[in-house]
């Protein structure tokens, strides 16, 4: 009888650009996992999305919810408001 071991493997990026946020969705730090669902539009770019955001379970790409939160901060730094 044969056997599987099965691994997790957790990217990391090498380098992260101060000041810039790079989210982990995986939940290994204690914090819900994204889950995937049906395809639907993501909530930032329209796009078909498979990922659920973690927290309000919306269809979201991560990479659009690290640019959407990217995006307010830097606008706030130049002074644009909330």
């Amino acid at each position: 009888m044969a056997t599987t071991t099965t691994r997790t493997v957790v990217s990391r990026p090498a380098a992260v650009p101060a000041g810039r946020v790079v989210l982990d969705w995986s939940g290994l730090d204690g914090e819900e996992p994204a889950r995937l669902g049906p395809l639907a539009p993501c909530q930032h770019c329209g796009q078909p999305a498979l990922l659920r955001h973690p927290v309000t379970r919306r269809p979201c790409h991560k990479i659009c919810a690290e640019a959407a939160i990217n995006a307010r901060r830097s606008s706030r730094t130049r002074g644009g408001g909330a």
